[in-house]
């Protein structure tokens, strides 16, 4: 073990030299971190993509950003690298067991060393790192190095290890323990044969700190906190030690008994689990950047920063959720669920690089996909505190994500399993939105209310629906009067992609069948929802099949699904580099800048910048030849957006259109899936 301590120095050195390249760092400098694939770039490459230092105020606190792995539901942060009172201790957990997230605790795997004469020993925190899929910290003391770092074994168990080295010149008897306290209210700290459990009195969790070894446990449960003694260890001159801590939280007494037995095997080799770790984020990484089609540092930054927004909002399955997925944000009151639009969009994204987990993003929707085929808008864990949202569900991308996950591994499995769930979805549109039966679907609901049919579009308050009524189908279903460019576009799209796949499955009836109905529909679209003298796509009312003429992302659909004409095309892009329609400082707002009734400060949808609608409109520009005109919006979109590029602030859930500022959620896994689905294109 003497090499291991001064192997990962060097990398956590390598890191403040601000190295972006394996060919920059010499012979001394490489380790373990950056010889997994050789001579290509791994996570070592990209530290501190998010800044995850912080101290939570109170238990509610969510402007401390923090880390998890493999679908855990609970997180981790880095202590500020100045605050002694903090050294050697990563901050929480932070639990999300319930609607809101709660911090468990400041600190409850703090490590303490103490000398032969059982006197603590301080240590000053040189530096603290967040790689992908890993916390660090250096510790240092005239005769002492630690390196802490921080896993997830499982969705249940994290692990640390302190990799102690007695760097003096003479033998040193060290003891060495962990500490921790609970500022979660309602919880009682009892004993155990491993550590300590913490007993929860409005929460269906149990949470846990075990270690391999232990002398001695006290727990205090006034001010609620612990201290145990691991062992104690003789080290000769250069000598090092690696300890070991966990920390469960599970959901059930049968889930904490699983990970009881698996910590059990883990602590055989305990270090197999921190290579397991090192290997799969090498491997997550390289997947990824081997698609992305640059080689400027910025944008693989920012490619990385995307990839750890998605796997930092991974959940596993946990009561309701029966499937993994990811939360839109784990750092947002009200977002802690799988929606079914936002979830065809991170699976398109995982795709590139964890395709397992895009498939069961996927499934997990359709889990729930019911008789009639309706897939509801969102589901989550636990339905005594939040109802699954069965009033609307949300626009037909599912096919499009189910085709991004085969075009990466080309599992034809996955397409057998899920053809037949996609083709009853697609046919529920027509079934229960189609309310005057000419094959044009329109937006709607399960219980009759304009609010829940605007939902369903996603566009929660566009202007194109503001004046927009409700009409019955039969009993459980609803439209509006209006007929949507956007949801026929993608129902085109989601046609072509569905007889992709009834080609591969010799489902030659099924094929022939949908590209008759597209044949038709596309003439449909280019013929009555676009205006000539306009040059634009837009909605149309049922009764007067009048157009609306509303000008927002909707018309932008029908270049990506790549059924506007030619001409069609070019005047829809005059419109969108428009410096006074969308074309802004941050261009594509989700509204016309002209409009009257813009402005960013009133809602989603009336003129914030979302990266997804950006994404539609760049990817269609270029289908139609618009390629130079899209690389400049997005330069200009990538670059203006606050915090974006070059710097460790979160990925937001969209942006000012007239000065690029963050607005509303930090994590947010769509924004961060359009990103490496724009930066991995073609």
């Amino acid at each position: 073990m003497k090499n291991y301590r001064l192997a990962l120095w060097g990398i956590v050195g390598l890191l403040w030299l601000g190295s972006t390249s394996c060919s920059q760092q010499t012979g001394n400098e490489q380790s373990s971190e950056s010889t997994v694939i050789s001579n290509q770039l791994t996570r070592s490459n990209f530290p501190n993509t998010l800044n995850l230092q912080g101290i939570p105020k109170d238990t509610s606190d969510l402007s401390v950003s923090s880390f998890s792995d493999m679908g855990a539901w609970h997180s981790f942060a880095l202590p500020p690298e100045k605050d002694s009172v903090l050294t050697g201790k990563f901050i929480g957990p932070y639990l999300l067991g319930r609607k809101n997230g709660r911090w468990l605790s400041s600190s409850l795997m703090g490590l303490w060393v103490k000398d032969a004469k059982l006197q603590p020993i301080t240590f000053q925190t040189e530096k603290s790192v967040y790689l992908p899929g890993t916390l660090i910290q250096e510790l240092s003391h005239p005769d002492f190095s630690v390196t802490l770092q921080l896993i997830f074994h499982s969705s249940r168990t994290a692990l640390v290890r302190a990799h102690v080295q007695n760097t003096s010149q003479e033998e040193q008897k060290l003891t060495v323990g962990w500490q921790g306290d609970v500022l979660y209210e309602n919880t009682t700290l009892k004993e155990s044969r491993e550590g300590i459990q913490i007993h929860f009195k409005d929460q269906d969790l149990i949470a846990a700190v075990h270690t391999p070894t232990l002398v001695e446990v006290s727990v205090q449960n006034q001010n609620p906190s612990y201290d145990l003694t691991s062992e104690t260890r003789l080290l000769a001159p250069q000598e090092s030690a690696d300890f070991f801590v966990a920390q469960i939280t599970a959901f059930n007494q049968e889930e904490y008994n699983r990970e009881k037995i698996t910590l059990e095997e883990v602590w055989q080799q305990p270090n197999k689990s921190f290579e397991a770790n090192e290997q799969r984020w090498n491997q997550y990484t390289q997947s990824l950047l081997n698609q992305v089609n640059t080689t400027d540092s910025s944008q693989q930054q920012l490619a990385v920063k995307a990839l750890n927004t998605l796997m930092n909002n991974w959940r596993s399955p946990a009561g309701e959720l029966l499937h993994d997925g990811l939360f839109p944000s784990y750092a947002y009151r009200g977002f802690h669920g799988f929606w079914a639009w936002d979830s065809w969009k991170h699976a398109a994204a995982l795709s590139l690089f964890a395709p397992d987990l895009a498939k069961n993003q996927m499934r997990s929707m359709f889990d729930y996909q019911n008789a009639a085929g309706m897939i509801p808008d969102c589901i989550f864990r636990d339905t005594l505190i939040e109802k699954h949202n069965w009033r609307d569900t949300k626009p037909p991308l599912s096919a499009w994500a189910v085709w991004k996950i085969y075009e990466q591994d080309q599992d034809t499995s996955f397409i057998k399993e899920m053809f037949p769930k996609l083709i009853k979805y697609h046919q529920w549109w027509y079934q229960d939105r189609d309310h005057n039966q000419n094959q044009i679907a329109e937006y709607g609901s399960t219980d009759g209310t304009r609010i829940a049919a605007a939902w369903e579009s996603g566009m929660d308050n566009a202007v194109r629906f503001d004046q927009a009524e409700m009409l019955k189908n039969h009993d459980t279903a609803w439209s509006l009067n209006q007929e949507s460019v956007d949801l026929n576009a993608f129902l085109s799209a989601e046609k072509n992609y569905l007889i992709a796949m009834a080609g591969l499955l010799r489902e030659n009836t099924i094929r022939e069948q949908l590209q008759k109905e597209n044949q038709e529909l596309i003439k449909v679209l280019q013929k009555e929802f676009y205006d000539s003298a306009s040059g634009y796509f837009y909605d149309r009312t049922l009764t007067s099949q009048a157009l609306i003429k509303v000008q927002g992302p909707e018309a932008w659909i029908p270049l990506w699904a790549k059924i506007a004409t030619q001409t069609q095309a070019k005047k829809t892009a005059e419109i969108i580099v428009n410096k006074d329609k969308f074309s802004t400082y941050l261009p594509f707002p989700t509204l016309a800048a002209d409009h009257s009734e813009f402005d960013p400060t009133k809602g989603y949808w009336r003129g914030p910048v979302w990266l997804d609608q950006a994404w539609f409109a760049l990817k269609g520009m270029k289908n139609y030849g618009f390629a130079s005109e899209a690389d400049s919006l997005a330069t200009l979109l990538f670059s203006r957006a606050e915090g974006l590029m070059n710097s460790p602030q979160p990925i937001r859930e969209n942006y000012h259109p007239i000065n690029g500022k963050g607005l509303n959620a930090h994590h947010f896994s769509w924004s961060a899936a359009h990103i490496l689905l724009w930066l991995t294109e073609e």
